[in-house]
């Protein structure tokens, strides 16, 4: 990588990157085609969970659905069960499909597809419900998991006493899987799947069943069924507080104060598993602003000391740090500051945490009577560490200050003019294509106009997967001069599905009228598998309704391979899921992921992150 060791920039021009291969050519993981699908943010996991771009993978449909919001207001939501015009018969067309057989992974593409997109009637007979529970009980254990994942997608709340059975080992969730025991992948889905069946339902007898089955399952005992454990820590973290009351006694279902003394009798005890440990803070900050007075105050004191103690196994401290850059706080916003401020001196920070650091500094500068101090204690450990480190650390730096002038303008407040000098220097000095495209992505997340219009210039500097993120960043910050210049990226990167597909969600967020005719002509121009898929991929990340004819077009035609035909039924669910985030995001949003359990991701790829 040119430059110095430091990281510094060099005169020399950016090194080229290889480019991507052919996901038809490429070696398939356990889970075949689809794992070989971009819509799950770990396409091609980091081996090194220090680099920024796995932070980027699990948090940027955040930052993406935020940006449409922001932008794209009016757009029309993609929702097959109101039945607009361009999705009706989207649901039929994939059960048919589903009728014709195939493969296993194609049928849980499939089933996947149908889950995001829902039903229309949440409370009538369901036609996936019946169907997902048939894979439950298939003899091959990846299929049951997969189906018990999508469940919980699906969201429906006469799923979570199926999912609670299985994830108990209970007769009857045994007896669904025709085995003695429930395997504990299976079960570990089932967890993550309790977690996530409130996107779709606020029912709260359901909520109050789940969270009751997880609570019971980590009374179980310690020891067994480890990974099952962290994805049941986790799972609680994501059930909404509000179907829960504030305060009360009794067990830990029934209130947010009695499941938060629970979950910090885990993070004292020494005895339980470290992973376990490592994953209650995050859980904690979710319940935090939906605690009482008194127990907000012992999370927040728990947090900070946990923080503090030198003694505490790295993992548990770095899980206390991200959540304290959660955790809004006057009273200990300030000792929280102090104790991440001294941790970046002495350079005992990982990258996520000088991220949370910048948080914790702006939400203080936000409130405080005098922001002037601790926004000046920030950047001047930032500012450092730009100066100083090397290339991974000033990448880390200039994400950490592009997010702290994202927190002070959501708070009403205005950045200092020197953050967006540093970063926009950043961008016209960087010679490695992997830190420019860290400054690039800063500056637009900090929406700063002037520093996202010198990343246009440098576009063609960059290619493969710094091209894909520096395009999606443009798009964020809603950088329209980049237009007509991402436009032309299209036809060069139409053998790079995962870079064509950042390129068209950019454009979608700009508005750009044409890109659904222009991604929709691209497969005629070269008939290569790649610029199939690709195509595929990014008509499906466009959000526009017209995008659906085509993708059934390749769903339908049954000469088409099995692997196009997966993901298109991937790119229809990603055109009508009712939900702007994709249920992915829900999981992997502010993740402590360097604490994963198999599970959850990991190189085998056969976690349920590591679904699309």
């Amino acid at each position: 990588m040119p430059g110095d060791s430091a990281g510094r920039p060099s005169s020399r021009p950016i090194t080229p990157v290889t480019r991507q291969p052919d996901p038809a050519s490429t070696p398939a993981a356990s889970w075949g085609p689809i794992l070989s699908t971009p819509s799950t943010p770990l396409a091609s996991l980091d081996s090194d969970l220090d680099a920024w771009t796995l932070w980027w993978r699990l948090n940027r449909d955040s930052f993406v659905s935020s940006a449409f919001a922001e932008f794209r207001p009016a757009t029309p939501r993609r929702d097959a069960r109101t039945s607009p015009p361009s999705f009706e018969g989207v649901s039929a067309a994939l059960l048919r499909a589903l009728d014709e057989g195939g493969s296993n992974d194609f049928r849980s593409s499939i089933l996947l597809a149908l889950a995001r997109i829902g039903e229309r009637d949440a409370h009538g007979a369901s036609q996936i419900e019946p169907l997902l529970l048939a894979d439950i009980a298939d003899p091959d254990g990846s299929r049951a998991s997969i189906a018990c994942a999508a469940l919980g997608i699906l969201g429906r709340a006469d799923s979570v006493p199926t999912l609670g059975r299985i994830l108990l080992d209970k007769p009857k969730g045994r007896a669904l899987r025709s085995r003695p025991e429930v395997e504990e992948r299976t079960r570990a889905f089932a967890a993550y799947a309790l977690g996530l069946v409130g996107r779709r339902t606020s029912n709260p007898d359901a909520m109050r069943y789940a969270t009751h089955a997880l609570a019971q399952f980590l009374d179980s005992g310690r020891g067994a069924a480890v990974d099952a454990r962290v994805a049941t820590v986790i799972a609680l973290g994501r059930i909404d507080p509000r179907t829960r009351p504030r305060s009360g006694d009794g067990c830990a279902c029934a209130s947010n104060d009695a499941l938060a003394r629970r979950l910090l009798e885990l993070l004292a005890d020494p005895r339980e598993e470290l992973l376990v440990r490592a994953h209650v803070p995050d859980a904690l900050a979710r319940l935090y602003p939906h605690l009482s007075s008194e127990l907000g105050l012992e999370v927040r004191t728990a947090l900070v000391e946990g923080f503090e103690r030198r003694s505490e196994h790295h993992l548990v401290r770095q899980g206390c740090a991200l959540a304290l850059g959660t955790v809004a706080s006057d009273e200990i916003d300030g000792r929280a500051r102090t104790a991440l401020l001294s941790a970046t001196e002495e350079g005992a920070l990982d990258g996520p945490s000088v991220l949370a650091l910048a948080r914790t500094c702006a939400r203080t500068a936000a409130s405080s009577a005098d922001p002037i101090s601790p926004e000046r204690e920030a950047l001047a450990a930032l500012m450092k560490r730009l100066a100083s480190g090397n290339a991974p650390k000033r990448a880390w730096a200039a994400l950490a200050l592009g997010l702290f002038a994202r927190e002070l303008e959501d708070a009403g407040q205005t950045p200092s003019s020197a953050v967006f000098e540093a970063l926009t220097i950043g961008v016209a000095e960087s010679s490695s294509g992997d830190l420019m495209a860290a400054f690039a992505l800063a500056a637009c997340l900090g929406r700063d106009p002037a520093s996202a219009a010198s990343i246009v210039p440098r576009l063609g500097e960059l290619t493969g997967e710094n091209l894909g993120r520096t395009a999606l960043a443009l798009g964020i910050c809603g950088a329209t001069d980049a237009i007509e210049p991402l436009r032309r990226l299209l036809r060069g990167t139409r053998h790079q599905p995962f870079v064509l597909g950042d390129v068209a969600t950019a454009l979608a967020l700009l508005g750009d009228p044409s890109l659904v005719a222009e991604l929709d002509a691209l497969p005629s121009e070269c008939g290569c598998r790649a610029s199939r898929l690709g195509a595929t991929l990014a008509l499906g990340r466009s959000r526009d309704p017209s995008a659906a004819g085509p993708i059934l077009r390749i769903l339908e035609d049954r000469q088409n391979p099995e692997l196009e035909r997966s993901w298109a039924a991937l790119a229809l669910a990603s055109l009508a899921d009712p939900d702007p985030r994709p249920w992915h995001s829900h999981l992997s949003s502010d993740l402590h992921y360097r604490a994963s359990p198999p599970s959850l991701m990991g190189p085998e790829r056969e976690g349920i992150l590591d679904l699309p």
